[in-house]
């Protein structure tokens, strides 16, 4: 079985790969732009001809699309380029995909909802807030319209193994923790940190599980999330305590975030999933203190 990873070099894509990698009879293959290594194959998915000719000649069995743009600020300053990775990119892979009979897996995020009637199943009605959650939400239709064997999994804000903290939005507190004697967070946002390793574990598990149920049509879209809710001061706390540093200098802000509009609670619904795969146990304190410790 031939398996295709995008964005393999960025921070959940990098775990996804060490996870299916463990398959000894899988074929795995990364793809990464702009930053390649020896196990990675450079790749520019905004080049339709390129991108179709590579998929055509490898013709794998399931492609797992998490190259994205997602930095919702990035995607409001920077619209054109944020959508040729999240829109264009997406419809060339999801209609080659469709031509090679691939399975296709897009990565999707919770900012595809307005965060004011929690907890979203699936289907639920789309109502971004910015113009990253359009992107991906243009994305999703995409995905759905071009190609019948494709899969949405949505899922929240991530972190996950890293030697760099600013990486995901959830380490890059430690950054701030550091550098400043007087901080105030976030307190408005309530977040689902959710570690990209058990992320990759449950995408294997779904693989299986489409391989194992040929007879039945896997697809449409799913969630995946950790359970725990937390504001960024909250995570910064915990962080905080982890690091040996004093937490009253760090201040609650109720207000709502300046930037790219955010919305509020995004807590995604994940029963459809649970139904399919079993999910890994999470534990935020002691798997963000697992990845902060690795580094320092």
């Amino acid at each position: 079985m031939k398996v295709i990873i995008t964005g393999a070099s960025g921070l959940l894509g990098r775990s996804v790969l060490k996870e299916l990698n463990k398959e000894i009879n899988w074929k795995v293959i990364g793809l990464a732009f702009s930053r390649t290594s020896h196990e990675l194959i450079k790749l520019d998915l905004t080049n339709a001809t390129d991108t179709e000719k590579f998929l055509l000649n490898e013709k794998p069995d399931f492609l797992i699309h998490c190259a994205a743009e997602r930095d919702p600020d990035i995607c409001e300053n920077k619209e054109e380029k944020a959508n040729n990775i999240n829109i264009s990119a997406t419809e060339t892979l999801a209609k080659t995909c469709s031509k090679l009979n691939t399975t296709f897996i897009y990565i999707s995020t919770d900012y595809v909802f307005d965060g004011l009637q929690p907890p979203y199943q699936p289907n639920a009605s789309l109502n971004p807030l910015n113009k990253y959650g359009i992107s991906k939400m243009e994305g999703e239709k995409i995905a759905r319209l071009s190609n019948l064997n494709s899969i949405i999994l949505r899922v929240p804000v991530l972190y996950g193994p890293t030697e760099d903290l600013t990486e995901s939005a959830v380490t890059t507190l430690v950054s701030l923790i550091e550098k400043k004697s007087n901080l105030k967070l976030d307190n408005w946002a309530i977040r689902y940190p959710t570690n990209t390793v058990n992320i990759s574990k449950a995408i294997k598990s779904l693989l299986k599980a489409i391989i194992l149920n040929k007879d039945l049509s896997i697809n449409g879209s799913f969630h995946f999330s950790a359970e725990e809710a937390f504001t960024k001061y909250e995570m910064a706390k915990i962080m905080a305590k982890i690091l040996g540093f004093n937490t009253s200098n760090i201040t609650p802000d109720s207000n709502q975030p300046s930037g790219a509009p955010r919305p509020q609670n995004c807590q995604l619904d994940c029963q459809s999933l649970k139904k399919l795969i079993e999910f890994p146990q999470q534990d935020f304190r002691s798997e963000i203190e697992r990845i902060i410790t690795s580094i320092k």
